[in-house]
């Protein structure tokens, strides 16, 4: 019983530190028009879980000031599935395709900048503490 008690307590205790990242991004859609999406992101401790439209879509992983995992949902052939980046090549290839804002959440909780791409589509608007 004291152990439910103490795993419960250490579960609330990171909960309760967690931020949450609002960013904006342009996007071009059919006949080049600009469309704006609003990412929320949920910083708990080394990992960072990426919301569109209150819909989990991806979750990446640091540790040692780099990217180690990333997972994303993305449909294909109709249904919903997982894939799990976890080379170095493949996590590159990520964030220069700049579809998910992985580049400014890891710049902002390493707190220094790492340019990829020559133009950011993405903005942090807003950092909200629980």
């Amino acid at each position: 019983m004291k152990k439910i008690i103490i795993l419960f307590l250490v579960l609330i205790s990171i909960n309760a530190f967690s931020k949450i990242l609002i960013i904006e991004g342009n996007y071009k859609g059919f006949n080049n028009k600009i469309l704006k999406k609003q990412w929320k992101v949920k910083l708990e401790g080394d990992s960072a879980k990426f919301f569109l439209n209150g819909k989990y879509k991806a979750k990446m992983e640091i540790k040692n000031g780099k990217i180690v995992r990333i997972e994303e949902i993305k449909k294909f052939a109709g249904k919903e599935r997982v894939f799990i980046v976890t080379k170095p090549q493949h996590i590159k290839l990520e964030l220069k395709a700049n579809f998910y804002p992985f580049l400014p959440v890891f710049n902002y909780m390493n707190k220094k900048t790492i340019k990829v791409a020559n133009t950011p589509i993405f903005k942090i608007l807003e950092v909200k503490e629980r």
